[in-house]
């Protein structure tokens, strides 16, 4: 399935996908000729200014909103290392992804 967007197919890598996103916006329309490739610095630093997740997206990756939790605060604080570790380690494999 193709973005309507970025006129991506899935199989980028994230560096990729958002260099075409910047790239889509830039121009208004998504790339067709190999444009993006001129953003890929600056999909670089906008991937590398997410490596830490605020605190929203730490409670929301732990499903710190769910019923499913008891009231143990060691839980909570478990449960948020856990989130924010694994979103780390998704962001570091995205900038180091090579397709």
């Amino acid at each position: 399935m193709t973005d309507s967007k970025t006129g991506t197919a899935g199989c980028e890598s994230m560096i990729e996908r958002v260099a075409r996103a910047i790239c889509a916006t830039y121009y208004g329309k998504p790339d067709r000729d190999g444009n993006w490739m001129a953003f890929l610095k600056e999909a670089r630093a906008a991937i590398e200014a997410m490596q830490e997740p605020t605190d929203a997206m730490t409670e929301a990756g732990a499903g710190l909103d769910d019923d499913d939790w008891d009231d143990s605060p060691i839980g909570f604080a478990s449960a948020k290392g856990e989130a924010r570790a694994t979103y780390r380690a998704m962001i570091a494999t995205a900038l180091n992804e090579v397709k």
